[in-house]
């Protein structure tokens, strides 16, 4: 029971420690937890990480199938997300989109393919994986191929709207408006300027 208690307390003296730290701090540090999966799954891909690195290949190959080639890319980009420190909400919708488009992208790479080969694609980590297997199925029990295809398009479109024509965008666009912040205060300032210029010289003229 006391062996218990103690547990508990540290769990909430670890839990505190957390709670404390800055909110951009935690941002860093999940940026680098992101960038690090990231470094160690492009490595793993290339047979490059050892027998863990491999191990994790072929999980990842059953689970995402061929697309697992572009969890690195989706790793990267939150890990730029969570570097450039922004608004929490802006985090929420670039994981809903993220979503949406691995989930269409899997599911067309199994749907392409006949339906009685996917349960197989999936063992041999082909196809979008047994992801894809669930998606391609689900669908195909509701609609046909033509219109399964059709939804999962139109998923992985709106998830890259809302990556790259909302989040992306601010993201993009930030470095761009400090420039012009910077840009304008300089412009507002340059008058002034002028000004002070103009007194100094018609000042020594004068004393002159």
């Amino acid at each position: 029971m006391a062996k218990k208690r103690k547990n508990k307390k540290a769990f909430e003296e670890d839990e505190s420690l957390f709670s404390e730290l800055d909110p951009n701090i935690k941002k860093t540090i999940a940026g680098i937890i992101f960038l690090t999966f990231t470094s160690v799954l492009v490595l793993a891909l290339f047979n490059l990480a050892g027998d863990l690195g491999q191990m994790a290949d072929e999980f990842l190959a059953k689970i995402f199938g061929v697309g697992r080639y572009f969890i690195p890319v989706g790793f990267l980009l939150l890990s730029i997300m969570y570097f450039r420190r922004l608004e929490n909400k802006i985090y929420l919708s670039l994981w809903i989109g993220l979503l949406l488009i691995v989930f269409g992208f899997l599911g067309l790479l199994h749907l392409f393919h006949d339906p009685k080969e996917f349960s197989q694609l999936a063992k041999e980590g082909d196809g979008g994986g047994y992801v894809g297997y669930l998606i391609a199925s689900l669908l195909l029990k509701t609609v046909n191929k033509l219109a399964g295809s059709i939804i999962l398009i139109a998923s992985s479109v709106v998830g890259i709207l809302i990556v790259f024509n909302g989040q992306m965008a601010k993201f993009l666009d930030k470095p761009q408006k400090e420039e012009e912040a910077e840009s304008e205060v300089e412009d507002k300032d340059g008058p002034r300027v002028k000004i002070e210029e103009q007194k100094i010289s018609l000042f020594s003229r004068l004393k002159d």
